[in-house]
């Protein structure tokens, strides 16, 4: 399959305004013959993302170094299966194959390969986006992740325990944690709930 022959185009958004690097791409896109199969659109706000990723058929992060891209969250959060090169917090991430696949970074061979499968099987893309939704929602959404950060803020607390009654840790920030024998927590701020 070229990607020529493909009947929906690759669709380059840029979050991160690197307009430098879209002129280039499109450079070799048209060098590689395959510009007519390539939409690069350029900067979209994070705001305005949304509608580009409920549009999509498959998501692709081709980094060669990213500590934890919340792009792929964001894609796995909108039900879209992810190609992505094995680097950073992707492997943290996506589930693979279970929610699309990873190649080695540099590889644009197996990556290629890799989106042109999920391209051509529609049954594969909407259970690996099927499988990503769930997994965000489940494992890394804000209440999960509060939830882990409140869990380990409780582990390292009741590990300096003394006794069974309340603690309450101040710092200088002015947060205050308070933990409960009866395993009731809260997060404050300036004597405010914040959760």
């Amino acid at each position: 399959m070229h990607l020529n022959s493909l009947r929906t185009p690759f669709i380059y958004v840029d979050a991160a305004r690197l307009r430098a690097n879209i002129r280039a791409m499109a450079e070799r896109a048209a060098a590689a013959g395959v510009s007519q199969a390539i939409v690069f659109h350029g900067y979209v706000n994070q705001d305005d993302l949304p509608p580009w990723y409920r549009a999509a058929d498959v998501f692709v992060l081709s980094s060669d170094f990213d500590n934890s891209p919340n792009v792929v969250l964001e894609a796995m959060a909108s039900g879209l299966p992810v190609v992505a090169t094995e680097v950073g917090g992707v492997p943290d991430y996506l589930d693979a194959p279970a929610g699309g696949a990873m190649t080695p970074k540099g590889d644009a061979a197996a990556m290629a390969r890799e989106i042109l499968a999920l391209i051509g099987d529609e049954q594969r893309r909407r259970t690996s986006g099927a499988f990503n939704r769930r997994r965000a929602v489940e494992q890394f959404s804000w209440r999960t992740s509060a939830e882990q950060l409140l869990a380990a803020y409780k582990t390292m607390l009741l590990s300096r325990r003394v006794d069974d009654k309340e603690i309450q840790l101040k710092r200088q920030n002015k947060i205050f944690f308070q933990i409960s024998s009866a395993g009731h927590e809260a997060i404050t701020t300036d004597r405010k709930s914040v959760v």
